[in-house]
């Protein structure tokens, strides 16, 4: 089976090939299994089937005052 088609088999309480695998890595992480993979796509060197979207944030970034800061994604825009 393909990722997407083990996923929706396994959201539609059927039987599939395998469970269904996710993984969430920190950016050291990534960077690691990135330079042993060689450049390849990590989830499919290692068979995971979710895939994570989010949304691009569109908003504007809040300007600092009193020591707080609003940076969350001002390095991602």
């Amino acid at each position: 089976m393909k990722p997407k088609e083990r996923v929706l088999t396994a959201l539609n309480w059927q039987k599939s090939d395998r469970v269904p695998i996710q993984v969430y890595l920190t950016p050291e992480m990534e960077i690691k299994l990135t330079d042993y993979f060689k450049g390849k796509n990590i989830l499919e060197c290692l068979g995971i089937d979710f895939r994570y979207v989010r949304p691009i944030y569109r908003g504007k970034i809040r300007k600092s005052h009193d020591s707080i800061t609003y940076d969350m994604c001002a390095g991602n825009l």
